[in-house]
């Protein structure tokens, strides 16, 4: 699916997170379909509003991208996104653990660059974020991913941090948006990895 190329008026919150999570053991199915684990059928939708907030945002400033302004901002979007997807996963993991709420919140805070984001995981789950990936990434496409996304995450910073806009590609905006389903299959495949129940 190359969102980039999409000509339809199809919401992207339609078309990327059409995901359900099954109550009965957690595992992650895409609409209409039954859960491959326990073949209990589920209507509770898996990742929070606020990620369909960001994907029709991402939608709206792509589609009407007339300058590099707003190119600029599908690609911060797309961090945003990435960010909120880990945030999702990291605080299902937590709640497995029983952590407390303001441990919790302390833990995000204290840890909201990526590679620290990364260095949690591996605290909570005692396994690292690369042999995860590595381990449910069949055919490359998350490892490609996470290149774009920590040369983007970086450069993302910079803008913030310095006001740095010249170190986007011209390609990165839409490679970020054709990277948009990937993104999210990678956090479902996570989640289904460690969190569903075996």
């Amino acid at each position: 699916m190359n969102l980039s190329e999409s000509k339809n008026k199809q919401k992207w919150s339609t078309k990327c997170n059409c995901y359900l999570v099954c109550k009965k053991c957690k595992f992650i199915i895409s609409q209409f379909e039954k859960c491959h684990k326990c073949k209990h059928e589920s209507n509770q939708s898996y990742f929070p509003s606020t990620i369909n907030v960001v994907l029709n945002v991402l939608q709206k400033n792509y589609q009407n991208s007339n300058s590099k302004e707003q190119e600029i901002a599908v690609i911060v979007f797309f961090c945003i996104l990435a960010e909120l997807l880990s945030k999702n996963l990291l605080v299902e993991l937590m709640v497995n653990l029983k952590l407390p709420s303001n441990i919790q919140n302390k833990l995000l805070l204290d840890n909201k660059e990526f590679d620290k984001r990364r260095d949690l995981f591996k605290t909570i789950t005692n396994q690292s974020f690369e042999k995860v990936i590595e381990g449910i990434d069949k055919e490359n496409q998350y490892k490609n991913l996470l290149v774009l996304f920590r040369r983007i995450y970086k450069q993302r910073n910079k803008l913030i941090h310095s006001g740095t806009v010249y170190g986007f590609k011209d390609k990165d905006c839409k490679e970020c948006v054709d990277q948009i389903p990937v993104l999210i299959n990678m956090y479902v495949a996570l989640h289904n990895n460690i969190i569903a129940k075996k």
